[in-house]
């Protein structure tokens, strides 16, 4: 395995801490980057080092972290998911997906910027916490439906559209007939034009 020079100031501590938040082990991220095992653990022991590309690549792509992280004297405080989510069972927090993680980071990132944009106050006029309340023997599909009809979004998998208020009501992804023909304007083989 070949050895590069370590980079200035890069931490392997880091890397470490950020393979186990994005919950990837060393096999994972070799995987991804086209290395060896071997190699990450090199890195990750600093016994080795990436390339400055190398370093790119797994801040940005593999785990989604800012590049100057990876100099940090030590690793950033930041709430485990274990922590937010203290209603899941042990097991599901242990199987969340990398991109899953990363969109919890993500978006606990996003409410902290709102806060500090809007001193702390929610400026949503409309509150949904507020305004739909579960009752009494309401399935989670009515709930459900409820929530997307507040939103404004669509039923999931086509049962019925509610659309946007402000929209015409069909779904911009509902299937419509279509043909396909070829630029003669005859039907494309094997395919037939709409009839109607």
């Amino acid at each position: 395995m070949p050895t590069h020079p370590p980079i200035p100031g890069l931490n392997p501590d880091i890397l470490v801490w950020a393979r186990r938040r994005a919950g990837q082990d060393v096999d994972q991220v070799a995987r991804k980057l086209g290395k060896s095992s071997e190699d990450i653990q090199a890195w990750e022991d600093g016994d080795s080092s990436p390339t400055y590309v190398q370093l790119e690549k797994l801040a940005h792509q593999v785990y989604k972290r800012p590049l100057a992280l990876f100099f940090f004297p030590e690793p950033p405080e930041e709430d485990d998911p274990e922590h937010r989510f203290r209603t899941l069972p042990d097991f599901e927090l242990a199987d969340l997906a990398p991109d899953t993680r990363f969109k919890i980071r993500d978006g606990l990132a996003k409410q902290l910027a709102l806060r500090d944009l809007t001193g702390g106050r929610n400026p949503a006029e409309r509150k949904i916490f507020r305004d739909i309340v579960a009752k009494p023997g309401s399935t989670p599909a009515k709930v459900a439906a409820e929530v997307r009809a507040y939103l404004g979004i669509g039923a999931v998998g086509g049962a019925r559209d509610v659309g946007h208020p402000r929209s015409s009501g069909r779904s911009p992804w509902a299937a419509r007939p279509r043909s396909v023909t070829r630029s003669s304007g005859q039907p494309a083989q094997g395919e037939r034009g709409h009839q109607g």
